[in-house]
């Protein structure tokens, strides 16, 4: 019950931006309970939902954002498979291509032919 509150809420802040409006309201969800077990007997938190609650509590309670504007190029290469990806949304075109061969072609080029079929 918890988590379908939570849509609920969450359609009526869409609902809430699409007729325009730039910042997000907020929505009270409230459950009015008139069953024969009392107290309630489940919890309100939809966090509890998850098999793990502290880690979808770690995980959902914090930002999702990842800057690569401030890693250093030589951290991020670090990174492996997704080095190319966070390049290229930290760098120009022309210096991803430099970047790429540069330092990724002996380690990740390779791979990436084997895996697919461009190598045929």
């Amino acid at each position: 019950m918890a988590f379908r509150l939570v849509r609920y809420s969450i359609a009526a802040m869409q609902r809430h931006l699409d007729a325009g409006n730039e910042q997000l309201p907020l929505v009270v969800p409230l459950l009015f309970y008139h069953g024969q077990v009392t107290p309630y007997p489940y919890s309100m938190r939809w966090l509890d939902e998850f098999g793990d609650p502290e880690l979808a509590t770690q995980l959902y309670a914090g930002s999702f954002l990842i800057d690569v504007t401030v890693i250093p190029d030589d951290q991020i290469m670090q990174h492996r498979r997704m080095a190319i990806l966070e390049l290229y949304r930290n760098t120009s075109v022309s210096a991803i291509c430099m970047t790429c061969w540069n330092n990724c072609s002996r380690c990740y080029w390779p791979d990436i032919l084997r895996r697919s079929n461009w190598h045929h």
